[in-house]
């Protein structure tokens, strides 16, 4: 009699971890990760931004320089 209890307990303890791990979204879909660096292409954003000239206005820096926001082409 008791190890069908101590059994029944237990599934009911695998029973409610598993809803709440369902309830919190189960697996990482991959969208809780950091996106990766491209250490290249910000050290290549970083030196055309360091070689503008100190002239240069804010709004015509936009028109030498490409876009690096996300989503821009490459």
């Amino acid at each position: 009699m008791t190890s069908i209890i101590g059994a029944l307990a237990l599934g009911l303890v695998v029973l409610v971890v598993a809803v709440k791990w369902l309830m919190e979204g189960g697996r990482s879909n991959g969208r809780d990760r950091e996106p990766e660096i491209d250490h290249e292409e910000l050290s290549e954003a970083e030196r055309e931004v360091r070689d503008l000239d100190s002239s240069v206005a804010p709004d015509d820096a936009d028109e030498q320089l490409r876009d690096w926001g996300p989503g821009a082409p490459r």
